[in-house]
């Protein structure tokens, strides 16, 4: 979804009240009016196209009916957060470039303003006040992209938590105090009143943090029954202990889930891994805060007695699945060791072979040529007998029509392939068609890099006899693509594009045994943005034209 759709959709759709900004974060516009009013769809296409590449901005407070907890030091944050924010309800979040975090909340209250760093970390952005959002790019060249089954159209916002309202109110702030030392995130707000009417919420409050904190069951007792007796009036000590219950109840139910996002990462992790990638994996997610790390190490120290998971060297929390599942025999005999028929660009096929089932992993720098190289491979094989899908995540049908244009070529040729707009989840798709060529253009991934090998391990096994030819982003210069040598794992011929360069990183099959094709260079230049005209030939890095 680029930014105009995006917009269109959070406008339109959604009935918020959106703005173009800038890199910088700065409106681009005077948006006071907007505050009151949105705008229609007239003005946000009129925006798109003075500003091709504005950021966008939804305004909030009642026009939007959003107000969202901008945390941009996690660290100071997390801790009161973590006692103000519920835990059993799903929060729209959103990662910013700087490594913060948005979270959305409904807002009704016209009088409710921003509120700058009365929590130490976190601003609130309400009325008077406006966020970034996704798939906008911050000034460093990093996205703000919505958290794994968090984004706002997947998550229902829900109002904003009366206990975080409380701790805005100037005399509850810096006042949160410790249970006891060492108890590092069981905090008691001195706004707790302990009075009739929120005695009963506020006890459980308390027993949940010190549940959460790791106290013991006496413990919590003995603090609890003294909280009881200053009660007014006094609470009753009989119901402390179905307090406790419920706290630790409700931390059981916590870490249930925190075990399933695990194994489940698990599960679709192949090769080495250490616990550093869990916490990046479940920080992305669920927004993993510290005290959890300790029930990480537990829950690892569970699969290994189950035989789930094994330890790797001397190295403490590095970690291999242990994989016996699925595991068939295969037949050497009855099969067919005939190529592909698919057609690649460049003379490839010259070098390499392609069999059945197999990945091919384009990784290329910004502006080297991926889509071209994408469009090329898709018009080769046009004619191909179970069909050509090519799922697009960057252009509108009207920038597609104009770089099809750019062949020169009958439209009649190119409504052969199917062309999908599609941005994730393609596994999904390519399942209903398992033994057509799947170009995917691009493999999307934003601060989650090591789950490319995921989602490319997802892509194989919905393959049947099919290709799949997939697009990642690379930094200028490197061989592999974001995500590192995972993202090589399953390519059976792997692809680095750099501008006016191509080389062949990997190749499992060569197409001649007298000629290793790996690490060989080519220079071209792309005539009208689609054509290669080839500069030389196929070289060794270092190795003059010939």
């Amino acid at each position: 979804m680029n930014q105009l759709q995006a917009a269109l959709m959070y406008s339109q759709k959604m009935k918020y009240s959106v703005i173009p900004v800038g890199r910088d974060k700065k409106p681009l516009i005077k948006w006071e009016a907007y505050q009151k009013q949105r705008a229609n769809e007239q003005e946000i296409r009129a925006w798109a196209k003075q500003w091709p590449d504005m950021n966008i901005g939804i305004v909030t407070g009642v026009v939007s009916g959003l107000a969202v907890i901008d945390v941009d030091d996690a660290e100071q944050a997390d801790p009161i957060l973590d006692t103000l924010l519920p835990d059993s309800v799903p929060i729209p979040s959103a990662q910013t470039p700087s490594g913060g975090k948005h979270y959305y909340f409904t807002i009704t209250d016209d009088k409710l303003s921003n509120n700058a760093r009365l929590i130490p970390g976190a601003d609130l952005r309400a009325n008077g006040g406006y966020v970034v959002a996704p798939p906008s790019v911050g000034a460093n060249g990093k996205p703000y992209a919505w958290m794994q089954g968090l984004s706002i159209d997947e998550v229902m916002p829900s109002p904003l938590p009366a206990a975080y309202l409380q701790a805005l109110k100037p005399a509850c702030i810096n006042k949160n105090v410790l249970i006891r030392e060492g108890c590092k995130d069981a905090y008691i707000n001195d706004s707790l009143s302990f009075k009739q009417g929120t005695r009963d919420n506020d006890i459980f409050h308390v027993a949940n943090c010190l549940v959460k904190g790791g106290m013991s069951d006496a413990e919590i007792l003995q603090v609890l029954e003294k909280i009881a007796l200053s009660c007014e009036p006094p609470f009753p000590t009989d119901e402390l202990e179905a307090k406790i219950l419920s706290a630790i109840k409700r931390q059981e139910h916590r870490e249930i889930n925190l075990t399933k996002e695990v194994e489940q990462w698990v599960f679709l992790t192949d090769g080495d891994f250490s616990l550093t990638d869990v916490y990046t994996h479940l920080q992305n997610i669920t927004g993993l805060t510290k005290p959890y790390k300790n029930a990480v190490q537990q829950i690892f120290h569970r699969l290994k007695s189950r035989g789930v998971v094994r330890k790797i060297g001397s190295k403490n929390g590095v970690y291999r699945r242990i994989d016996t599942d699925d595991c068939p025999d295969m037949d050497i005999e009855n099969v067919s060791t005939e190529a592909h028929p698919l057609q690649l660009p460049l003379r490839l096929r010259e070098l390499v072979k392609v069999m059945p089932k197999n990945i091919i992993v384009v990784a290329g720098a910004k502006s080297a040529g991926k889509t071209a190289f994408l469009m090329n491979t898709a018009y080769l094989n046009r004619n191909y007998k179970e069909g050509v899908y090519y799922y697009n995540s960057e252009m509108g049908p009207e920038e597609l029509r104009i770089r099809i244009d750019e062949f020169e070529t009958p439209l009649s040729e190119w409504k052969k392939i199917r062309f999908k707009e599609r941005t994730s989840n393609f596994a999904d798709v390519i399942k209903l068609n398992p033994d057509s060529i799947h170009i995917i253009d691009f493999l999307e991934m934003h601060d989650d890099f090591f789950r490319v090998a995921q989602y490319i391990r997802e892509v194989y096994d919905a393959l049947g006899k099919g290709i799949a030819v997939i697009a990642i982003q690379k930094n200028a210069g490197q061989d592999y693509g974001l995500g590192g040598a995972r993202s090589i794992e399953k390519a059976r011929l792997y692809l680095s594009l750099d501008y006016g360069k191509i080389k062949i990183t990997d190749a499992k099959i060569f197409a001649r045994k007298s000629v290793n094709p790996r690490g060989l260079e080519l220079e071209y230049k792309l005539a009208g943005g689609c054509k290669y005209v080839e500069v030389g030939d196929w070289l060794t890095p270092g190795e003059g034209r010939r």
